[in-house]
């Protein structure tokens, strides 16, 4: 029977080895969990800043075509004017 209380001392030792290291398993994972949910923050948050970013650009370009019109309209305006202006002086 010491061969059975021997096996049995060394099954104990080798399963609380094992337990410790499912501890140290699971303290891992809840460091990697809180990282994963700190990296889906930040996600959300570029994502956040990104979609006003595109909110701006569109303005931005909107605004850009509203000048460039009032430029053409602005170079069609000088046009006509140096036209009658050569017209009158003939």
């Amino acid at each position: 029977m010491p061969e059975i209380d021997k096996v049995k001392a060394n099954r104990s030792a080798a399963q609380q080895k094992l337990d410790k290291v499912k501890k140290i398993i699971e303290d891992f994972d809840k460091k990697i969990d809180e990282a994963k949910a700190q990296g889906d923050q930040v996600r959300e948050k570029r994502d956040g800043v990104r979609e006003e970013a595109d909110k701006v650009q569109s303005i931005i370009e909107k605004q850009n075509e509203e000048i460039t019109a009032i430029f053409e309209e602005k170079d069609k305006c000088r046009e006509t004017y140096f036209k009658q202006l050569l017209e009158f002086e003939e």
